[in-house]
């Protein structure tokens, strides 16, 4: 692999296949999946990192996102898999717990990220990391419906445990059940829905 014109030392390996190369968004610092399977590894402005059976080279799902820099250009992150099927979601070559299904988001300015999967394969264990410490989640929890604030400085997502849905803000429910959103200062939440059984009735919520 060249990088203006020079070779990149950590690159060159026997069968070495280029599956991805990406830049980041301020254009200062690049990274390139290596190698085959089961010796893929992910090279960051020229430094090799670990290797592993398999490493998602593009975004398949919501909940399977591929390689990407944060908005901020200060974080590369992606999702590395073993042979036994273990999976790990790695930010700057820092390997979380093994997890199922692992995801990823970042906050709009990139300064923060989530990601979480289930812990353990057939479990009702689930893990939610924001910027690195793991937060209490509730069971049943949709990872797809993770959302920061547009300052990042909130977080919102939606539950569904015995059938019942319920919005959680900031760690803490809400008792509702709906759709929400953000203001474009981050100060205000709305839900529009409804509140579980047994009290089933349309709610609007607004909460400061």
């Amino acid at each position: 692999m060249l990088v203006d014109g020079k070779p990149v030392e950590a690159t060159l390996t026997p069968n070495s296949v280029f599956e991805r190369v990406l830049f980041s968004p301020d254009g200062k610092h690049y990274a390139a999946i290596c190698g085959t399977s089961p010796n893929k590894f992910v090279v960051i402005d020229g430094k090799k990192g670990q290797e592993y059976f398999n490493i998602n080279p593009r975004d398949v799902s919501t909940l399977i996102p591929g390689i990407a820099f944060s908005p901020d250009s200060s974080k590369v992150v992606y999702i590395g898999s073993m042979q036994d099927m273990k999976q790990f979601v790695v930010v700057n070559e820092e390997e979380s717990d093994a997890l199922v299904n692992p995801w990823f988001v970042f906050s709009p300015d990139g300064k923060r990220i989530a990601y979480g999967g289930q812990v353990g394969q057939g479990t009702q264990k689930w893990l939610l990391s924001i910027d690195g410490k793991t937060q209490p989640v509730e069971p049943g929890w949709m990872a797809q419906t993770f959302t920061f604030s547009p300052d990042g400085s909130r977080y919102a997502y939606e539950s569904s445990s015995g059938g019942n849905h319920n919005i959680v803000l900031d760690g803490k429910s809400t008792g509702l059940a709906g759709k929400f959103a953000f203001s474009p200062d981050s100060k205000h939440f709305a839900v529009w829905g409804n509140r579980p059984p047994p009290e089933a009735t349309y709610a609007q919520a607004r909460c400061g």
